[in-house]
């Protein structure tokens, strides 16, 4: 079990992860047991308002969105944490490269902390965005004179060169989301990249040190993420998910947006073969009132443009039968029934759905992956400090999710 970078003692205590996602923002209330367990104290969900495709549009609506999310999650708490940890609306994210050099200022050579550090700094100074602001910068690469090394401290050598992987997001945006979260008395610890926080969650200790891909489908975008030695080494997104999905059945049978989502959830499947072609179901047209439709014809439409997005991953990421990492799939559309053996038909690999294990707690909050993620990596990180837990809260601590990452 993997040990938190800030320290915490029995009465650690309230902590608050929100996601806020194109279409639904999730909040988590959370706890830190004895043993270093995360334990839910609440959840709250609610629909996202004031964006479109990922830019804050209204801020209004979206305060009033978050605070809905969080009133649900407080509900069984009593308790809303003012510090938070937040994910970044993904409206124009850029992802790039970027190397600095440093030289060993010791005694002999030696590298120190300070040498890493002003290394990375430098590679900062060549991303020239002014509208963009640096979320996370990743060093994925050392190199001392030239050679690659996992780890140059303590290492001897004329000089260390990073390679840094750069998030970047939208600054007007970012700016944006701070000024909502002030109206709520918030404060923000942290700000994540959201794949990061999922695969927290759901990749294994293993897959995110030894090498494995967390694909998000979201809403509006989905995110195809790599990560080894627990860092993102690359990440891109596709403008394809759950919503546009929603789209071509709203077009193709000449149902409303809110009725092809319901029947998306309701009788989605991506496995045609198993549907049977005499089963039908009933839904509301826009040109003809209810109406009986075949559900195969429905999910063929599904079907199309999940095997498509699927093919435009496995060409951008390379990925085939030789490809050496594990590959999850996460996200509302996850889980539609047979994506994971229509994603390993196309991928030409194994594909798994959801986090690791068959742990039902992990199934359960899964629901909340990202959110739950954002706690521990706030506190991984120590960028969030627990709320103090009011005394007799810990013995009515009542859904669990045991750390196993």
């Amino acid at each position: 079990m993997g040990k938190y970078w800030l320290a915490m003692g029995r009465d650690a205590g309230l902590v608050l992860g929100l996601d806020i996602g194109s279409s639904q923002i999730d909040a988590v209330i959370a706890d830190v047991g004895h043993a270093n367990e995360i334990i839910v104290r609440g959840v709250g969900r609610s629909m996202s308002n004031g964006l479109a495709k990922g830019k804050i549009v209204s801020q209004s609506e979206l305060v009033v969105s978050i605070d809905r999310a969080l009133k649900r999650a407080e509900r069984e708490v009593g308790i809303r944490p003012r510090n938070i940890v937040i994910s970044v609306p993904q409206y124009e994210m850029h992802f790039g490269y970027s190397s600095g050099l440093s030289i060993p200022r010791s005694a002999g050579g030696r590298i120190t902390d300070e040498d890493k550090a002003l290394a990375i700094h430098k590679s900062k100074k060549m991303i020239k965005a002014t509208d963009q602001l640096i979320l996370h910068a990743v060093p994925v690469e050392y190199l001392i004179d030239g050679v690659p090394i996992e780890d140059p401290l303590g290492k001897v050598g004329p000089s260390l060169e990073v390679t840094t992987h750069f998030v970047l997001a939208n600054l007007q945006n970012v700016n944006a989301l701070l000024q909502v979260t002030q109206q709520l008395q918030l404060h923000v610890a942290g700000m994540v990249y959201a794949p990061i926080a999922g695969a927290q969650m759901f990749l294994s200790t293993t897959e995110r040190r030894e090498g494995g891909v967390l694909i998000d489908i979201g809403a509006r975008y989905t995110s195809v993420s790599f990560f080894k030695r627990d860092l993102l080494q690359s990440t891109f997104l596709v403008p394809v998910g759950g919503d546009m999905i929603s789209m071509d059945l709203a077009q193709c049978l000449s149902v409303t947006l809110p009725e092809a989502e319901r029947v998306k959830i309701k009788y989605g499947s991506v496995d045609v073969a198993q549907v049977a072609y005499r089963d039908k179901f009933e839904m509301s047209s826009l040109d003809r009132g209810r109406v009986e439709i075949k559900r195969q014809y429905m999910c063929k439409i599904i079907h199309a443009r999940v095997e498509e997005l699927f093919r435009i991953i496995g060409r951008r990421a390379g990925i085939g039968p030789e490809f050496p990492y594990d590959i999850v799939v996460s996200g509302g559309t996850s889980q539609i029934n047979g994506i994971a053996a229509l994603a390993s038909r196309v991928l030409g690999h194994n594909v798994r759905v959801g986090p690791p294990g068959k742990d039902p707690a992990h199934q359960v909050h899964s629901r909340y992956g990202t959110a739950l993620g954002l706690v521990s990596y706030g506190l991984k990180t120590g960028a969030i400090v627990p709320y103090e837990t009011p005394p007799g809260f810990l013995a009515r601590l009542n859904r669990k999710l045991s750390r196993w990452f």
